[in-house]
């Protein structure tokens, strides 16, 4: 199991996604994840690149406790990373991490490696 890892995070984390790196993954390697809210209030973190084609989630929106890619369209599950736009569509999902709030710190324990984005030819 994955330590709990300090996340930097420069302003308070709300619906929009933000991105925010790790303190010393690996060897002073850091690592970057994705924070944002559910519309219930709970903090989220998942991978900051969508698997559909490797697109970064900058400019990703919150609708309905899924992340939206806005590439694309595709829809994540924030709770579970299941890609549930489009319905039946794609079979990966994205990585969600543990996360936590320890007074004014973030904390995340990041999942188990996701493989890369799959190239899918004719898909959007």
């Amino acid at each position: 199991m994955q330590p709990w890892r300090r996340v930097e995070v420069t302003g308070p984390v709300g619906r929009g996604p933000i991105i925010a790196a790790i303190d010393r993954v690996r060897d002073d390697e850091r690592a970057r994840v994705l924070l944002c809210r559910t519309d219930a209030g709970e903090l989220q973190a998942t991978d900051p690149v969508c698997p559909h084609m490797g697109q970064p989630l900058t400019d990703a929106e919150v609708v309905s406790d899924a992340l939206v890619c806005s590439h694309h369209g595709y829809a994540f599950a924030l709770d579970s990373g299941v890609c549930v736009q489009p319905l039946g569509g794609w079979d990966t999902s994205l990585a969600v991490h543990e996360v936590r709030e320890v007074g004014d710190r973030v904390e995340v324990r990041l999942a188990a490696p996701q493989p890369p984005p799959a190239q899918h030819e004719g898909v959007p």
